[in-house]
């Protein structure tokens, strides 16, 4: 009779995650929408606008450089998404104030404390990145705010811009002052009214008071 053929023995299952030299191989890193925004605002938080790259998002998550083109069709895509996950974290109307002075001025208060602790998304406003659900809401919350005052529709879109660029300019100060170097003390010579009021000029910087700044504002540009 024929010889019979030995018989191979079986492999067991490998275990997830293993090579069969026993060396370990890098699991899968599942990747959605919220990981990704969350990704790129640490890379813009660490370099500016300019830092969020597909290449920096693939080291940033351990993923592959194409990965985040499924969750969003391009990097104006992206900023969007991110301006609107800041604007959702400062939850910028979760408040109840009666009054339309105080209502105002609580609301772009918290605009300023986001935009403060997100200044790399601060040059997203005024493009199609404000164009998002979160961004909308808020203007037209205000503006409906305004209207109901009595303001007129060109008056109210008017008003909700000038205390935007007041929140907005707040916010870039304070980020620069937080990430002002030393430097060598300018040549006043020629300015004789900041050098005779230099000491109390620098008091004022460094005492910015954002609520105040937004207080004054609204009272000046709010009628009635």
């Amino acid at each position: 009779p024929p010889a019979s053929k030995p018989r191979t023995a079986r492999r067991a299952p490998e275990a997830p995650g293993s090579t069969r030299a026993g060396r370990s191989t890098p699991r899968a890193v599942r990747l959605d929408r919220p990981r990704l925004v969350d990704a790129a605002l640490r890379l813009a938080a660490r370099g500016g606008l300019a830092a969020v790259t597909a290449r920096a998002l693939s080291a940033e998550l351990s993923v592959s450089p194409m990965a985040a083109y499924r969750h969003v069709e391009s990097l104006e895509a992206l900023h969007v998404a991110m301006l609107e996950e800041v604007i959702a974290r400062g939850r910028v109307l979760d408040h109840a104030e009666a009054s339309l002075p105080e209502f105002l001025e609580e609301t772009f208060v918290r605009i300023h404390a986001t935009l403060a602790a997100h200044p790399a998304v601060v040059p997203l406003l005024g493009t199609a990145a404000t164009l998002g659900p979160s961004a909308l809401t808020v203007a037209d919350a205000v503006v409906a705010r305004l209207l109901a005052r009595g303001l007129s529709p060109a008056d109210a879109t008017r008003l909700f811009h000038h205390l935007l660029g007041f929140a907005i300019g707040s916010a870039s100060l304070a980020a620069a002052r937080a990430a002002r170097v030393a430097t060598d003390p300018p040549d006043l010579r020629a300015l004789p009214t900041v050098r005779t009021h230099r000491t109390a000029l620098a008091r004022l910087g460094d005492a910015h008071d954002a609520r105040a700044i937004l207080r004054a504002a609204v009272r000046a540009l709010v009628p009635g």
